[in-house]
């Protein structure tokens, strides 16, 4: 890390840091001191990033760019997956020439229930077995786990993570080798030190931080402005709902004094209950 911290040259920054998964020095590493905190062993990876938009995301695009896939039976069987009531509440990997604009949620749901009614067929034996256990990982952490983690379950997680990345190499060579893969393996570490890595999508709050970084600010008092930001937004919302209803009723006024709304929100709160 202090190595690349110091390091000048840009293409030598730049390839070090794709190699070691480093971009400097953390200051994280402070802390050791005063608290031992280690940060080698003591943060965690985060499980959205490293499986479906690491590890799927980037075994997909291998596929496709591999020509190993077809591409127009793939997005055939997409359409004609049986998606279940709660997943369909959500986004669905259905659409694969937008699959630009895929989230992590997409390319969970893409390796976990989807790909192994949507790859039967389509892939080579050889190219199904280096693909069969990111669907076991996926289902994992984002569906067995989530009702608590066993060492049993632990142990067989880390044999995955172990089988996945010694195919990958066998299949594709080092150069297959990434951060990313180093990082699969210690995984179950995290999961046996802190539980289970995921329990709630954070999309929805970091939409909303899209937002507050865009609004005009004093830069004093933030949470007081975004909260009153946001209490504005969500009347306005509830506003809007109301007046769909009331669309055969004679119309009314839709303009809105948003100091004003303020006030009634915020005085809504005070009430008792």
């Amino acid at each position: 890390m202090a190595e690349i911290d110091q390091e000048e040259r840009q293409t030598y920054f730049q390839d070090r840091s794709r190699e070691f998964g480093f971009n400097g020095l953390s200051l994280l590493h402070r802390l050791n001191p005063l608290y031992q905190f280690n940060i080698m062993t003591d943060t965690v990876f985060d499980a959205m990033h490293l499986l479906p938009l690491n590890l799927v995301k980037n075994h997909f695009s291998k596929l496709l760019s591999g020509e190993v896939l077809d591409e127009r039976e793939l997005a055939c069987k997409l359409k004609q997956m049986p998606w279940t009531t709660d997943y369909k509440s959500s986004r669905l990997p259905d659409d694969l020439e937008g699959i630009g604009y895929w989230k992590a949620e997409e390319y969970q749901k893409l390796a976990f229930p989807a790909s192994e009614f949507v790859l039967s067929g389509l892939l080579s034996e050889d190219e199904y077995k280096v693909w069969a256990p990111v669907p076991r990982l996926v289902e994992f952490v984002f569906n067995a786990g989530r009702d608590g983690w066993t060492d049993d379950m632990i142990q067989k997680f880390e044999h995955l993570s172990w089988r996945y990345c010694i195919l990958m190499e066998e299949h594709y060579g080092t150069k297959a080798c990434v951060i990313n893969l180093h990082n699969l393996i210690h995984f179950h570490e995290d999961i046996s030190r802190f539980s289970a890595p995921d329990n709630y999508w954070c999309t929805q709050f970091e939409r909303a931080v899209s937002r507050y970084v865009q609004q005009s600010s004093n830069r004093k008092y933030l949470e007081k402005t975004f909260a009153r930001k946001e209490s504005q937004r969500e009347f306005l919302k509830f506003q809007q709902s109301v007046g769909h209803l009331d669309a055969g009723r004679k119309s009314r006024s839709t303009k809105f004094n948003r100091e004003k709304v303020t006030y009634i929100v915020h005085s809504m709160h005070l009430w008792p209950s």
